[in-house]
């Protein structure tokens, strides 16, 4: 669910940073105030600037890492149940190894989950 949540964020700021400036250009060009240029541009620029400071790419690059590892660790147990070689200790360790680096590179899923569920979910 965070994935989903990220993209759609990544993707509102970037649109809404788009039509800011764009619009802030035209009206300014049409009225030849650099009030309006500067008001309406500037704050698509803070809006995509906004955008890079959460790091949405990062994120969604971490989300994916999260799902790819742990359906890995899915197929290795449905490898163990088909009859290949299980080492309990050596798989568990595994996988304590994978949830320290998940739990420390990923964002907070909880929080996310939350607000996506609140702003989608409704």
């Amino acid at each position: 669910m965070t994935f989903k949540y990220f993209k759609k964020a990544e993707l509102v700021c970037n649109i809404g940073s788009v039509v800011l400036v764009v619009t802030g250009t035209v009206v300014g060009g049409v009225t030849l105030n650099p009030i309006v240029l500067g008001t309406i541009s500037g704050a698509g620029v803070l809006l995509k600037t906004f955008s890079e400071a959460k790091n949405y790419k990062r994120k969604i690059e971490m989300c994916k890492y999260a799902y790819t590892s742990y359906e890995n660790v899915l197929i290795d147990l449905r490898s163990f149940m088909r009859g290949i070689e299980y080492n309990n200790k050596e798989f568990l360790d595994y996988v304590k190894v994978l949830d320290d680096i998940i739990i420390d590179m990923c964002p907070l899923t909880d929080k996310f989950e939350k607000k996506y569920v609140m702003v989608f979910q409704q």
